[in-house]
């Protein structure tokens, strides 16, 4: 009996050292703490600083999906050996289930996070972006840049928007 559980355990530590080989024990960690992540939250003002707040917030969506699978695989080892002993409150698999449960919340705050900086990065980008009119003037709301020859000199008319006074 000691053999069988000294070769499960044994089968455990080769199952998660193959898992940690695949993902890399350092593939998801920030080059920032929390208290740059707080500061720069603060204080962000430029599309650089929301990219930075985004990626932050995907790498700790992505660490916690990863530790809520692991959480999800010991719920059903859990689950499947319910026993008198474990019947007691809290059951192992009640821990688990929680403790999966907490991750997949924290993951899903990470997102919106994640959704909130990639918006205002977003904004920003576009406000900084000219406005230009894509239909060649066939838009109506404004008049193209024009140069026009009459005779020897040159005639410039700026593009700007027609707003019609609604009263």
């Amino acid at each position: 009996m000691k053999r069988l559980a000294k070769m499960l355990l044994a089968l455990a530590a080769l199952l998660t050292n193959d898992i940690n080989a695949a993902t890399g024990p350092f593939a998801d960690q920030s080059e920032y703490t929390m208290r740059e992540i707080k500061k720069l939250a603060r204080d962000a003002h430029t599309i650089e600083q929301y990219t930075i707040l985004a990626d932050y917030y995907a790498t700790t969506q992505r660490t916690y999906k990863r530790q809520a699978a692991k959480q999800m695989h010991l719920w059903a080892e859990r689950n499947t050996m319910i026993t008198a002993l474990s019947e007691k409150w809290p059951r192992p698999v009640d821990s688990a289930r929680n403790r999966h449960d907490h991750l997949e919340y924290k993951a899903n705050q990470a997102a919106r996070q994640q959704a909130k900086y990639n918006r205002l990065a977003d904004e920003l980008a576009a406000k900084q972006e000219p406005q230009r009119c894509k239909d060649e003037g066939a838009c109506g709301n404004c008049e193209r840049t024009s140069i026009l020859k009459q005779g020897q000199g040159l005639e410039l008319r700026l593009a700007t928007p027609r707003f019609q006074a609604s009263q």
